[in-house]
C-alpha cells in the first residue's frame, strides 16, 4: 500500500526524505541519507524536489532556491482545499500532512489527493 504512494509521488518529479520519528532532524542531515524506498508507520517525511544525486545537499539547495522562484511548491487538492504538502506523518489509520495546519487524512483519501499532486515533471 505504501508503494504506491511513492509511486505516485515520484511520477510527479518528487521524492520523500525520512525526516524521522519526531521530524527534529534538518536537511543536513536528511537530504545526504538519500531519498527513501518504503514508507514506515509512526515517521515523518519530507517531499522535496527530485534530484539526479538524491544525495547531494548542495544540489537540494539549489533545486529548492529554484523551486522557491517558479513557485513550485508540492500542493494538492483536497475537496475544495489547495494544501502544501511539505511533509507527512504516516500513522495507523492514514496520514497527517503538516501544512499551516495539521491535516488528517484516511489512507483512501490521501490516495485520492496524490492524484492531484502538483506535477514538476512538466518544467
Amino acid at each position: 500500500m505504501f508503494e504506491d504512494i511513492l509511486d505516485k509521488i515520484e511520477s510527479k518529479g518528487w521524492n520523500v526524505y525520512d525526516a524521522g520519528e519526531r521530524m527534529e532532524q534538518n536537511l543536513f542531515t536528511i537530504v545526504p541519507q538519500g531519498n527513501v524506498h518504503s514508507l514506515k508507520k509512526d515517521r515523518h517525511y519530507l517531499v522535496l524536489p527530485h534530484l539526479q544525486n538524491s544525495c547531494d545537499i548542495i544540489e537540494m539547495q539549489r533545486a529548492l532556491e529554484d523551486m522557491d522562484l517558479r513557485q513550485e511548491f508540492p500542493l494538492l487538492r483536497y475537496r475544495q482545499l489547495i494544501i502544501p504538502m511539505a511533509a507527512f506523518l504516516v500513522e495507523e489509520r492514514g496520514f497527517t500532512l503538516h501544512s499551516y495546519k495539521e491535516i488528517f487524512l484516511i489512507s483512501e483519501e490521501f490516495h485520492k489527493a496524490l492524484d492531484t499532486l502538483v506535477d514538476r515533471t512538466i518544467n
